[in-house]
């Protein structure tokens, strides 16, 4: 009785082990084969972006939480809510048809941009679009686009920035270190040691 017991319990191991690799293999072809969406959807206006393609994966993709989680970079809670949210004002699953331009989901996953900064810098640097053509595709005003894109720019001219300023600060951090000071807002400076002495 025993030997089945143990037989079984090794069965089940063996099992969830394979559960287990099954959905990381499938975890990480998902994040190498990020599916595509189609343009046309997002020009439905009473969704977001965000919501647009968490419904679009969820429902016609039928990718679970925390698989769409993983593609957008976001909190699997998140993705819950916004797909809630997405149901109560949309509860019909999207109708797709041919479609001349699609977006890579992928793009989603940089958190440091909006996702319409995300679409805007895509589709005007990427697929070559004009503002107009973007507004018109995504049923949205021009101006709104103009400044979506322009604040995608500006925020990744601050990122670039501060990757190069990272460098040069640790470069100050070593040469202070090796000469004694610390910059003027450092307690120890030259000469503040012995100042402090005669003081005493």
């Amino acid at each position: 009785m025993s030997e089945i017991l143990n037989g079984s319990d090794r069965d089940g191991d063996l099992l969830t082990a394979l559960e287990v690799f099954i959905d990381v293999y499938k975890e990480e072809r998902l994040k190498k084969e990020s599916p595509q969406i189609q343009l046309s959807l997002f020009a439905h206006r009473k969704l977001g972006v965000l919501e647009i393609v968490v419904k679009y994966l969820k429902e016609n993709l039928s990718l679970k939480y925390n698989q769409i989680a993983l593609l957008l970079n976001r909190d699997q809670r998140t993705i819950w809510a916004t797909y809630k949210k997405a149901k109560e004002k949309e509860k019909e699953k999207f109708v797709l048809a041919e479609d001349k331009y699609s977006v890579p989901i992928s793009i989603l996953s940089n958190r440091k941009l909006g996702p319409l900064e995300t679409l805007s810098i895509y589709l005007k640097d990427e697929l070559k679009l004009s503002f107009r053509q973007i507004s018109n595709l995504l049923n949205r005003n021009y101006r709104t686009i103009w400044l979506s894109y322009h604040n995608a720019l500006r925020k990744q001219e601050e990122q670039a920035s501060e990757k190069l300023a990272v460098p040069e600060i640790q470069k100050s951090r070593i040469s202070e270190s090796k000469t004694g000071s610390f910059g003027n807002s450092g307690f120890l400076k030259k000469g503040k040691i012995g100042e402090t002495a005669q003081n005493g």
